[in-house]
């Protein structure tokens, strides 16, 4: 299960740092809010996954 909370956290890292510019940059696939929330979210889940280690 531990192993299985540092991949996701491992994945959710990477999207933080190399996806959500990638959103930045595709202004049509989201709208503003929408890319705040998913980035909000993303981050909220990553740190609720450090916790939980």
């Amino acid at each position: 299960a531990v192993e299985s909370l540092h991949s996701l956290n491992d994945q959710i890292s990477h999207f933080i740092v190399n996806k959500s510019k990638t959103l930045d940059e595709d202004e049509g696939a989201f709208l503003p809010s929408e890319k705040e929330s998913l980035k909000n979210a993303m981050t909220l889940m990553r740190h609720l996954l450090m916790d939980a280690q």
